[in-house]
């Protein structure tokens, strides 16, 4: 669990009688917000997760069978343990960035937990004496507005890597705990589910605090204009013609889908910006997302940069959901209606 009052206290900040959780919106909870910019971001943030992240998802073949998914995941949750966040604590000690480190190496202590959470599941899966440990408790911490905590080193880029694999390892478990319901697995469904919202709402919460994630409206709806432009412009036109190199048509037309919504993600925030000072101006209504199930699947270009891209979008999908939700929540926080 984040101590995070520990982590407050060090940035100079009033300590939260009550951790208010980044919740995943659902559409009636995004519909009941009263925040018109609100409920743009949180209906764009459905669609990266619901649309964009699933239909790649499926076309990397990110689920399997249940024993594959808790491989992957054991995999996944070791190297953080082992390796991935000891290594970014060590640096932050080079970078004096104490309160880091010590999230950091909190984190991978975490981390450690889940890997064994899910060994455990696995064995189950083959010996009924075994049983599935019960989920871990979720200690939600509340995304406000921050300054950065290191500023300049590199501790701060690795805040920002270790957000984009928070925010995957939410959208992945996600898709495995529905793997597992769908298959019978119950006790294997509420272990991803809970270890899910461990990811999201402790780890990547965390982390999105000490690097400043969250600012005013103003600011969090340029940084949206600047991601989906990039998106529109550059990332997904580059995949689309990879993938056309690859013989691999289906994420070529994926991908250059996709670059059109995020176009039209662009021009909704941008007037959205517009609103906040020219009352004139309405903020779009939020786009309507049109779910994609994550169902058992193979990967669709394997051995091709096709896949590699298709997994470094799925990264930058699950990101954005994150990122987008703790922005509605600020912008209902700052009643934007």
């Amino acid at each position: 669990m984040i101590r995070w009052k520990n982590v407050l206290a060090v940035l100079g900040m009033a300590a939260l009688p009550v951790a208010v959780p980044i919740a995943a919106p659902t559409a009636s909870a995004a519909s009941a917000d009263n925040g018109a910019v609100g409920r743009l971001f949180a209906g764009t943030a459905q669609v990266e997760l619901g649309e964009h992240f699933a239909g790649e998802a499926v076309l990397a073949g990110l689920v399997g069978t249940n024993a594959a998914d808790l491989r992957d995941a054991i995999a996944g949750e070791t190297y953080e343990h082992t390796s991935m966040y000891p290594g970014f604590a060590a640096q932050a000690v080079k970078d004096n960035c104490t309160v880091a480190a010590d999230l950091f190496t909190e984190i991978a202590g975490d981390e450690g937990d889940h890997a064994a959470a899910y060994t455990t599941a696995l064995r189950s899966l083959t010996d009924p004496t075994v049983k599935v440990p019960v989920p871990p408790k979720v200690d939600p911490v509340e995304i406000t507005p921050s300054g950065t905590a290191c500023p300049g080193t590199q501790t701060q880029n690795n805040r920002l890597d270790a957000m984009h694999g928070e925010a995957f390892a939410y959208a992945k478990y996600t898709a495995y705990a529905t793997q597992a319901d769908r298959t019978g697995k119950s006790a294997v469904e509420r272990l991803f589910a809970g270890t899910s919202q461990v990811e999201l709402r402790e780890h990547f919460a965390c982390e999105a605090v000490l690097a400043g994630l969250v600012g005013t409206d103003s600011a969090n709806l340029r940084d949206a204009i600047a991601g989906e432009t990039y998106e529109h412009t550059t990332m997904y036109p580059g995949f689309a013609a990879q993938a056309v190199k690859d013989n691999c048509t289906v994420a070529s037309d994926l991908f250059t889908e996709i670059a059109g919504d995020e176009g039209d993600h662009a021009v909704a925030f941008t007037t959205a910006l517009r609103s906040l000072t020219d009352p004139t101006v309405k903020v779009p209504a939020p786009p309507k997302a049109d779910p994609v199930e994550i169902t058992p699947s193979g990967p669709a270009c394997p051995g091709t940069q096709t896949q590699n891209n298709l997994l470094d979008a799925m990264h930058g999908e699950a990101s954005a959901y994150a990122k987008y939700t703790a922005y509605a929540t600020q912008a209902d926080r700052t009643g934007k209606s």
